[in-house]
Order: C-alpha cells, then sequence, then structure tokens
C-alpha cells in the first residue's frame, strides 16, 4: 500500500502541509483580501451610524433640557460651583451664625474656629473659616453695619 507511518513521517508530513499553506497564502492575494475589506468596509459604516445616532440622540436630549429649563439651571449650578466665591448662607453655616447675629459676635466664633482649627485641624478647614468671615465681612458692609477694622 504505502510507506509504514511512524513518527518521523508524520512531523514531515505536518511541515510540507504547512509549507503548502504558507505558499498558497502568499500566492493568492484574495485568500485573506476581498473578504476582509469588505468587513472592515461594514465595520467602518456600522461604527459611522452608531456615531451619528449618538450625536443626534445628546442633540435631542439638549433640546428637551433647555425646553424645561433643567440646562439653565444645570449651568447656573456648574458656575456657581466652579467659582470660588462663598454664599453668605454657607458662610453663616460654616461660622454657625444666624442673620442678626452682631459682627462683634461673628469675630469671636471666627477667632474660636481659627485657633481651634489651627491648633487641631487642617489647613482646608481654617481657610474655610477664612473665607466665610471674610465673605460676611462684605456682606455687613453692604447692609452698612459697621465691621471694625477690616482685616
Amino acid at each position: 500500500m504505502g510507506k509504514p507511518i511512524n513518527q518521523t513521517s508524520i512531523k514531515q508530513h505536518m511541515r510540507n502541509s504547512e509549507e503548502e499553506e504558507e505558499e498558497e497564502e502568499i500566492g493568492n492575494p484574495n485568500l485573506y483580501g476581498k473578504e476582509d475589506r469588505q468587513s472592515d468596509r461594514f465595520d467602518t459604516i456600522q461604527l459611522c451610524i452608531v456615531a451619528r445616532a449618538l450625536v443626534q440622540a445628546y442633540r435631542q436630549a439638549l433640546q428637551n433640557a433647555s425646553k424645561s429649563g433643567v440646562a439653565q439651571e444645570t449651568l447656573q449650578n456648574a458656575v456657581r460651583r466652579s467659582s470660588k466665591v462663598m454664599t453668605e448662607q454657607e458662610a453663616r453655616q460654616i461660622l454657625n451664625v444666624s442673620e442678626t447675629t452682631t459682627w462683634e459676635e461673628v469675630m469671636k466664633r471666627y477667632d474660636t474656629l481659627f485657633e481651634n482649627n489651627a491648633k487641631n485641624g487642617t489647613f482646608y478647614l481654617q481657610s474655610k473659616v477664612h473665607r466665610a468671615k471674610e465673605c460676611l465681612e462684605a456682606a455687613y458692609q453692604d447692609k452698612g453695619q459697621g465691621t471694625g477694622t477690616p482685616s
């Protein structure tokens, strides 16, 4: 029939098969060409369709938000958060004072909190206390109440 099959002949046959496959790949430019290019084009078209859909959805969401007023409110909140100006309400919360508190009481509260944070607190808290005092100082000056000596 043929040659007897042994391990050496199997290895030789596998090598010959691999060499033939390599020759076919090199010799046949269409082996991985046309179908792959078509598949790549199809993938690109799908990606473009998805991208356009996302852009349209985003535009629609912006239109819906502007109709409901959410966009304007969101923009105002973003501006408020990004600015480093503290509101009077936040300053009063930090110093734990009310609108009826006198400037002298505000300064006592400020001194106490500032010193406590200088000893046992953090620089961040100490700076928040200082910014709160500055904010309230401006508010008291605008209201015509005396602040003593501004710092």
